[in-house]
């Protein structure tokens, strides 16, 4: 239970969000859609990665990911695999956090493989 007696919202793997990026990066300087790659029920948190259209910001390690306009994604993007974000569950629960939808299996199953060693942060 969340402190006001609400449960939080649990995030799905494979999902994608729209959340400020106040809430899972404070140094981002915009927003950008958010991957759901692992949960964890002890500490109700998830690990995310994050989405971007730019070339130039993919960082190492990227996992292309086509069109996806029914999950409001317009462009050719990549999930940037070198970092993944901490992301406590109750920031899943924010009114301005939007699910967006669940990938495609085949970019799912690239991101999973692409996922060890990958750097941390909070």
């Amino acid at each position: 239970m969340s402190l006001l007696g609400f449960p939080p919202r649990r995030p799905a793997l494979r999902t994608v969000y729209r959340m400020p990026c106040s809430l899972y990066d404070e140094t981002d300087d915009r927003d950008h859609p958010l991957l759901v790659v692992s949960v964890d029920d002890v500490t109700r948190t998830a690990r995310a990665v994050t989405r971007t259209s730019t070339y130039e910001a993919r960082g190492p390690k990227p996992v292309v990911h086509a069109k996806h306009p029914d999950l409001d994604l317009d462009r050719v993007g990549w999930w940037r695999m070198h970092i993944l974000h901490l992301v406590p569950w109750t920031h899943f629960a924010d009114p301005d956090v939007e699910v967006l939808g669940t990938i495609d299996e085949g970019t799912w199953r690239n991101v999973v493989q692409a996922l060890p060693g990958t750097e941390e942060t909070s």
